[in-house]
């Protein structure tokens, strides 16, 4: 079981990738004036390597987001002091294995991996304060004397396993546990509008145990839907948000040539 269950509430304010064989995409974040990291996985360690995930570009669960938008800045212990906005993969009706996608975490060619679906995300929010990122995972720190490795703060403080948290056999078994899995909530203040992302490994199993989390069949409880076998989904508009735009430019020589509008494509589809 996790020790400190906890969700983070904050701002984005840079992005950096990690480069070995454990990769994560890292994501600082402020909240209330204190410095935090958080650590998303885009590699297993185990075979199979691509992760399992589930991006949903408008997502509408009002009794968690509600709730959410209510929190104050900062890291909010969800097992002592908030334990109905726990999230479980397998009970909470949130996700279903099957629903989700496999994808490496970097591949040549357009929104075909987990980097490029994700990072746009936290790029968008960097460039604006009002979008709060809501990262549900394991705690860490506050690391005194310890600067943060890859953005230098201090003290060190972060969330990490933002990923199922159960279903886990081997070495991984003892952190098993039902309501604690991690995801990553993103709220786009000036619409309203909510994205959400899911995260699991293809090793881990959807048939737990409700007390412990364990693993209770040698069936996983479905395989995912796997790369190039998506369930076709539509560009919705709230899919698309312009972040800048360019016209009528001052000195602008070749008319309308020189306008540009440029836009984010928040989904994992391409837009055409």
């Amino acid at each position: 079981m996790l020790k400190n269950y906890k969700v983070l509430k904050g701002t984005a304010s840079a992005l950096a990738l990690d480069d070995d064989n454990d990769p994560h995409i890292e994501i600082r974040i402020e909240a209330d004036g204190v410095s935090y990291r958080i650590a998303l996985n885009v590699r297993s360690k185990m075979s199979p390597h691509d992760l399992l995930y589930a991006n949903i570009v408008d997502f509408k669960h009002p009794a968690l987001t509600d709730a959410l938008e209510a929190l104050p800045m900062g890291l909010t212990d969800i097992r002592k002091d908030r334990p109905e906005l726990a999230i479980d993969y397998v009970r909470g009706g949130l996700i279903e294995r099957e629903d989700m996608n496999v994808a490496p975490f970097q591949l040549s060619g357009p929104k075909n991996d987990l980097r490029e679906f994700i990072e746009p995300i936290v790029e968008e929010g960097i460039a604006d304060s009002d979008i709060h990122f809501y990262a549900f995972g394991e705690a860490w720190g506050p690391e005194h004397n310890k600067p943060d490795q890859y953005f230098g703060f201090e003290p060190g403080n972060g969330i990490h396993d933002i990923h199922m948290n159960q279903g886990d056999g081997g070495s991984f078994k003892a952190t098993n546990g039902p309501n604690q899995d991690g995801a990553l909530l993103v709220h786009f203040n000036d619409t309203d509008e909510w994205a959400a992302i899911f995260l699991c490994f293809q090793s881990q199993n959807w048939n737990t145990d409700a007390a412990t989390g364990h693993p209770v069949s040698d069936s996983r409880g479905g395989q995912g839907r796997g790369e190039g076998t998506r369930r076709p989904q539509p560009i919705v508009a709230s899919s698309l948000r312009i972040v800048a735009a360019l016209i009528n430019p001052v000195n602008g020589e070749g008319g309308t040539e020189a306008e540009t509008v440029t836009i984010i494509n928040r989904s994992d589809m391409e837009a055409s």
